[in-house]
Order: C-alpha cells, then sequence, then structure tokens
C-alpha cells in the first residue's frame, strides 16, 4: 500500500495540533467497536515494521502508544450497528493521525530546546525510539533478571518468554478474549492472575484520567491493556521495553550486581576467566570493577546501571536533571577508568585487593611496568540511556574522552 501524505480522505479532520489530533481521533475511534480498531492498529502495526524505509513520517513507537490511547476511548452506542472498516481508508487515517501526532509533538518539544543540548537527543529516544535490541537480547536480559521478575510477578517471565513472544508475534488481531488468551499460553501453567498482571485495566479508568503523557508509567510492566474480559496486545515484539524498564526499576545494588555478572561472563567468554580480575580494590580503597590483563595490553572496566530521568515534556529543570544523572553515573564510571589508568602507571608493582578495609584484605592482583602496556578505559551501560551512551563523547569532559561509552548488547555484538 502506498502510504504517502495525503489528505484528500482526511480533510474533513482539520488536523493542526496535538489536543485537536487527540479530539478528532477520540471522535472518530468512539464510534468504533474496539475489536475493529485493534485489527487496524496491529495491521499497521505490523505494516510499519516491515516497511520502515517507506514509512518513516511515523515511528513504530509513537504508533504503539497511540494505539493504546486510542483504544482507552469508550465506545458509544449511537443506536446504529457499526458496518465494518475499510481497512485501507482506516490505516490511512491511523497513520494520518500518529504522523502528524508525532510531528507537532516532537517541533513542540524541540522548539524549546537548544541544539545540541542533552535533553534534545534524550527527547527523541524517549519518546519516538525504542530501544535497538533484538528477541533475542530481551531474552538475555530476562534470564539475567529471572529472579526480580518472580519476586515481582511472582512468576517467571525468562521461563514463560515463548508463550509472551507469542502473543505479540503478529499471529493474531491483538484483540483477543479470555478464553482464546488461556488457551494460547495454556502450557505455561500461568493463572489469571498472573495473566492479568501484564496487562493494564483501562475500564478503571475515567474520561479525561489517560493522557499521551503518562502511557510510559501506565504501561510499564505491561504488555497491553485489558477491558473487562477482553485484551489488547500490540503485535510487536517491541513492547518487552515494558517489561524490562518494570524489572530494571528494582534496588540499584541488585542493577549493578547483574550487570557486572554478564558483563564478566562475556569478557571471560572472550579472553578467558583466568584473565578477569573482578572486584579489585586498590591501596587507597578505590573499588575497580573489572581489570584485564593481557600480554600487552590492559583493560579497565567500569560497568554503570543507573536509571535515567525520565522526560517529561513541560519540566523546566530536564537538562539539569539529565546532566546531573550523567555525571554520577557515565562521567563518573569514566573518571574512575582514568583514576585506574594513573594508579596501574604510576605504582609498579600496582596491588590490588579483595576488599576496601585495610585489615581484612588480601592481595589479589599484582600488575608491574603498567606504564609500559596499552591501557583501554570502557565503560559499560546496561542500556543506551536515552541515547546519551552512544553520543556520551560529546558531553563527556575533554580529560575522559578517550574513555569508550557502550551498552552491554552492542558490546557483546562488537
Amino acid at each position: 500500500m502506498d502510504i504517502n501524505r495525503n489528505y484528500s480522505d482526511l480533510k474533513k479532520f482539520g488536523i493542526t495540533d496535538e489536543e485537536d489530533i487527540l479530539t478528532k481521533a477520540r471522535n472518530h475511534y468512539e464510534k468504533m467497536p474496539r475489536k475493529k480498531r485493534a485489527m487496524i492498529f496491529n495491521s499497521m502495526i505490523i505494516e510499519r515494521y516491515f516497511n520502515f524505509q517507506e514509512m518513516k513520517e511515523v515511528s513504530l513507537k509513537v504508533l504503539v502508544h497511540l494505539s493504546i490511547l486510542f483504544m482507552s476511548y469508550p465506545e458509544k452506542n449511537n443506536g446504529f450497528k457499526f458496518k465494518g472498516p475499510n481497512l485501507t481508508i482506516e490505516k490511512k487515517i491511523f497513520y494520518e493521525f500518529s504522523s502528524s501526532f508525532e510531528t507537532s509533538m516532537t517541533l513542540k518539544h524541540l522548539f524549546k530546546t537548544e541544539e545540541g543540548s542533552m535533553s534534545k537527543r534524550a527527547f527523541i529516544n524517549y519518546s519516538i525510539d525504542y530501544p535497538s535490541l533484538s528477541k533475542g537480547d530481551y531474552l538475555a536480559l530476562f534470564r539475567e533478571y529471572d529472579e526480580v521478575s518472580k519476586r515481582k510477578y511472582n512468576f517467571s517471565i525468562y521461563d514463560n518468554y515463548l508463550y509472551i513472544a507469542e502473543i505479540t508475534g503478529g499471529k493474531t488481531s491483538g484483540w483477543l478474549n479470555q478464553k482464546k488468551l488461556k488457551k494460547l499460553i495454556a502450557h505455561s501453567g500461568l493463572g489469571l492472575n498472573e495473566l492479568n498482571s501484564l496487562f493494564f485495566d483501562i475500564s478503571t479508568l475515567n474520561r479525561e484520567e489517560f493522557r499521551y503523557s503518562e502511557i510510559h508509567t501506565k504501561m510499564l510492566g505491561k504488555l497491553g491493556v485489558k477491558y473487562e474480559q477482553k485484551y489488547y496486545i500490540p503485535q510487536t515484539w517491541f513492547v518487552f521495553e515494558n517489561i524490562f524498564n518494570y524489572l530494571a526499576e528494582n534496588k540499584k545494588v541488585d542493577r549493578t550486581e547483574i550487570l557486572e555478572e554478564y558483563a564478566q561472563r562475556l569478557f571471560s567468554d572472550f579472553f578467558g576467566g583466568s584473565n578477569i580480575n573482578s572486584n579489585n580494590y586498590d591501596k587507597g580503597r578505590n573499588e575497580q570493577d573489572i581489570i584485564i590483563i593481557l600480554e600487552d595490553t590492559i583493560l579497565i572496566i567500569e560497568c554503570k546501571s543507573n536509571n535515567f530521568t525520565k522526560i517529561v515534556d513541560d519540566a523546566s529543570n530536564i537538562e539539569e536533571k539529565l546532566r546531573n544523572t550523567f555525571n554520577s553515573t557515565i562521567q563518573y564510571g569514566a573518571n574512575q577508568c582514568m583514576r585506574a589508568e594513573k594508579y596501574i602507571i604510576g605504582n609498579d608493582p600496582a596491588k590490588y585487593y579483595d576488599s576496601n578495609k585495610k585489615r581484612e584484605r588480601n592481595k589479589i592482583l599484582e600488575i608491574s611496568k603498567g606504564n609500559e602496556k596499552k591501557i583501554l578505559k570502557i565503560v559499560v551501560l546496561l542500556n543506551d540511556y536515552l541515547n546519551l551512551a552512544e553520543s556520551s563523547n560529546q558531553f563527556l569532559e575533554d580529560k575522559t574522552k578517550e574513555v569508550w561509552v557502550v551498552n552491554i548488547f552492542a558490546l557483546e555484538k562488537i
């Protein structure tokens, strides 16, 4: 289907700004049964995924988020039987609503921010782009967070991954009754309570409660939405982002340990476990997460798993918050790597211990002639942190620009 911008069928909507778009979308979709909406939305979501080069005017994430918002609109019975929609026309209408909304939302934000600002780059990632994680990447994450998911959901996301992938895989319309959904996951052993924990119940909403800006928070930990005994599930595995973000909101100590263990296994598989030294403390009791000793090269690695600030468009101090988090996470990790390099070069031998307590510590590593070796410094992150990992060199202090900042999955692929 050729879906270039053409308003010939949409002039009646008079689309202008965000609020106007959403008002007209509500008027349009309230007259349509949710079953029909789901078919239209998921048909477009699947098509956008496969034809992203030809459909760049709207992102997959905006399509998914608007579909959730539009599914929350109540069904208004005007006494007339709803005729089946023309799928081609209705897909085009949904596309036009979505692309116009994305354009208006983006321009509104970009006009508020300075060129090159941290919040400008982060907004695009937070509001428009899904993380560049594959289904395999999410499976690996759910494996690492298996114990966390058991605490938060009372069941294992990892053990049930195949069933979750099945109901988001484009094989259904994405609007399922309870009986059909239970049949699809019958062999998983999940009960109704566990199943419902993956969905936001829109029947609890009042007319003005659900706003587009709230979707990130309301959908945290959710695959889709439910209404009474019916379920809407966007047909794309990118909604796994909601589940991972929910799992990653656990205690910082858990996040850090999970990332460090993941990174240690990754480096051990590549360089050999005997070359990996973890949880190292120098004589000044400063910790370095991982040090890898090779024949003529030393790798200094710091793992950071802090959560970044949510992007709220009307927050006046969002730039300050982002910079503070960047400085306490990515910049601090880079500083730690530079400190370790200075220690290794300035001490011959440079000694590391297994504890920061002087009376209880044992020497676990000794590096001789460190000044004669090539030293590489890496900060490993749990994810791309609103695209700030990939663009970190733009914001790092000059003295630390040689530090490589990379998320764990990009590192694994490299």
